[in-house]
């Protein structure tokens, strides 16, 4: 299987990761599915009508075209038989067909934390975000974030100052700074960590692409802290809020009650701290 072939068959519209593997294990390869008449293709189970039309030898010609705007970037595709792969995504529902690395794609097989949260956020929130997001970086986890303004930025930063890696977890292709407010960001994560999305270069965000970046950040990492939401900051966060889930064997912990919240002129509670400190195990 050639990575022009795969690529072409993945980047099929409406295709997915389950219709990719049965119409692989039916035809043997992506060139042979290519080739296929589409008689052949009505015949497997799952093809509609539309993927059968959409299944031609002239995608081939755009991913050829898609590779080589990537290797000219200097970011690399990665495809699932690849080593380099995020062994991760591999694992998740629904699992990526192929990838794009732009910076130091290493950061892929670290252990990794992913930080989400608020785009409008309270002083509280943005402290708690550059607490935790800077002291797991000094201790060797890979902050992964999508690279949205407000939070996600916070997360980015206080990795990156605290000499750790962070991974940004793009809605959109390469070459597109989404929002523009986070140049600066971005080119800082190209440099000294790494930029990942499911879009080709040049692809600009939309509603559909912002569920399959939460679905890659949110899944990658071994543990997730979903940070404050933003009106908790104005007043003491309810412990309701603050629980431990599992999602796909992936531990999550709320980071409402944190121990930085000051309790009668700054002295933290041992009690909440210790309760702080359950939820995450």
């Amino acid at each position: 299987m050639t990575d022009c072939a795969y690529l072409a068959l993945a980047m099929v519209p409406g295709i997915g990761r389950a219709r990719l593997e049965v119409l692989l294990a039916t035809f043997g390869s992506a060139e042979a599915v290519l080739d296929a008449s589409p008689e052949d293709l009505a015949a497997v189970e799952g093809v509609t009508p539309a993927l059968v039309t959409a299944v031609t030898r002239s995608m081939l010609r755009e991913a050829e075209d898609v590779l080589h705007r990537v290797a000219a970037l200097g970011a690399a595709t990665l495809l699932p038989a690849d080593p380099a792969f995020p062994q991760a995504l591999r694992e998740i529902p629904d699992a990526p067909t192929y990838l794009f690395a732009l910076g130091n794609s290493s950061l892929l097989h670290d252990h990794a934390v992913g930080i989400v949260g608020s785009r409008t956020h309270s002083r509280y929130g943005a402290g708690v975000t550059r607490m935790f997001a800077g002291g797991l970086a000094r201790a060797g986890l890979v902050i992964v974030s999508g690279m949205a303004r407000g939070l996600d930025a916070i997360a980015h930063g206080a990795a990156l100052d605290a000499g750790g890696g962070t991974v940004g977890v793009l809605g959109n292709g390469f070459g597109v700074i989404y929002p523009v407010s986070n140049r600066t960001l971005y080119e800082r994560v190209v440099a000294e960590g790494c930029l990942l999305t499911e879009h080709p270069p040049g692809a600009r965000p939309h509603r559909g692409s912002f569920p399959r970046r939460t679905r890659a950040h949110y899944e990658s990492p071994l543990r997730r802290l979903q940070s404050p939401h933003p009106v908790w900051g104005q007043t003491r966060p309810r412990p309701a809020r603050r629980a431990r889930r599992v999602r796909n064997g992936h531990r999550q912990c709320a980071g409402g009650d944190a121990p930085q919240q000051p309790v009668r002129g700054g002295t933290s509670s041992p009690r909440r701290a210790r309760s702080w400190d359950r939820s995450c195990r």
